[in-house]
């Protein structure tokens, strides 16, 4: 038998091993939600919308006059109605499960990968604005929605002039028109299919 004091020496190195494991976890997830974009007071920016004039359809909907009209977008009533009909294979039109897809939020924390030298690198603040082009086709709304979000809340602000999507001709223009509230959204529908890159060319 081991004397008393190779176990203890043994079931120390054990101990420390393991609360060095434990230490590094913990760092690790501290310097990732670091990294994170902060938000202003809880609110997800990039789903503010555009200044809209008061009409007579907008009064009709059930607006009162002179009421301050919505200033956030609906994304549960956007995401919905592209929803999937009952006893529907939620793998048959992306071929990736819509469902769990849209109950996921569209602003969400996510680790950054990029390597530690790219994290700590200050970038450079005084560039030009631009503008970001999207194609889709019958693309799920929620994975289009995550995709707008994504861009306008984790890009600086300023360089962001805006988001032009290309509607390849879906089978529900709604898909992008209704994203055309959101600011700095911008949304082209192609008459026709004309592929990826006539798509992008007439986003440009």
């Amino acid at each position: 038998m081991l004397p008393s004091r190779m176990l203890c020496r043994r079931n120390l190195k054990w101990l420390l091993l393991v609360a060095a494991v434990w230490c590094f976890g913990i760092v690790y997830y501290v310097s990732v939600k670091g990294n994170d974009p902060p938000q202003t007071s809880g609110a997800n920016r990039a789903l503010r919308l555009k200044a809209a004039p008061e009409t007579a359809a907008t009064l009709a909907a059930g607006r009162r006059p002179g009421a301050p009209p919505p200033s956030v977008f609906d994304e549960r009533q956007y995401v919905a109605g592209g929803a999937l009909r009952p006893g529907e294979d939620p793998y048959k039109r992306n071929k990736f499960n819509q469902k769990i897809s849209d109950s996921l939020a569209s602003d969400r924390s996510i680790p950054d990968t990029r390597n530690s030298a790219c994290q700590q690198r200050i970038w450079r603040q005084d560039l030009p604005a631009t503008s970001v082009i999207i194609t889709f086709h019958n693309e799920a709304r929620s994975t289009l929605l995550r995709t707008v979000v994504s861009v306008l809340n984790r890009s600086p602000e300023h360089l962001i002039k805006e988001i032009i999507l290309v509607d390849d001709f879906s089978d529900n223009p709604e898909d992008g028109i209704m994203l055309e509230k959101i600011e700095k959204v911008k949304v082209l529908r192609n008459d026709k299919r004309e592929g990826l890159m006539r798509s992008e060319g007439e986003g440009s």
